[in-house]
């Protein structure tokens, strides 16, 4: 399944990938006007069109394919916070990863996202670029009609990163303070039987 790039900063990324592997390969890059070239090949027409990478009438550039959503908004929200008067002790929420794995339908192990604190899920609109449908739509400045592909959608659940490592941060805390008490304790009972 091809994904779409949600916003600009992921294309960027994007870009600068393939202008890498390009340079890496001793390839001739040239982006000008949107157009992304390697050598004399064209591999974007439209660097950023409507959210989607395209080229052509797909979202492939290459041989690069992207299963799942590529989206860099969650990236750039650094401000997640771990508030412990709603959610409480953090470790309370740690598990073993074995709670977190299931087995897909093709048989492979993978990340079970249900298996995540509710605080932890985000749910996100992925479109799948190999399920649509051609309608034909009236195109008022052609005087015509025109055919419009229209992608299927779905609702797919995932980890949200920026509260993820915000949660992991206030567990490592909580693991520091109980080490602390812990050698606290520890060198009381030593001081207590004469052991330095």
């Amino acid at each position: 399944m091809k994904a779409t790039l949600t916003s600009k900063l992921a294309m960027c990324v994007l870009a600068v990938a393939i202008v890498g592997l390009g340079i890496a390969i001793g390839a001739d890059v040239i982006v000008q006007n949107g157009d992304l070239t390697v050598d004399d090949d064209l591999v974007a027409d439209s660097l950023y069109a409507g959210g989607v990478v395209a080229y052509g009438d797909s979202a492939v550039i290459g041989d690069l394919y992207v299963d799942g959503t590529v989206d860099a908004d969650s990236y750039t929200e650094h401000s997640s916070f771990y508030d412990k008067d709603v959610y409480g002790t953090a470790l309370d929420y740690s598990q073993d990863s074995s709670n977190t794995i299931k087995v897909n339908a093709q048989g492979e192990k993978e990340y079970d996202h249900e298996a995540d604190p509710a605080f932890l899920q985000r749910w996100v609109t992925v479109t799948d670029y190999e399920k649509y449908t051609d309608e034909q739509v009236w195109n008022e400045e052609l005087n015509e009609y025109e055919t419009v592909r229209v992608y299927e959608t779905r609702e797919e659940l995932t980890s949200d990163l920026g509260m993820k490592v915000a949660w992991l941060r206030q567990c490592v805390f909580e693991l520091k303070q109980e080490n602390e008490m812990l050698k606290a304790e520890l060198a009381k009972l030593k001081a207590a039987v004469g052991i330095e």
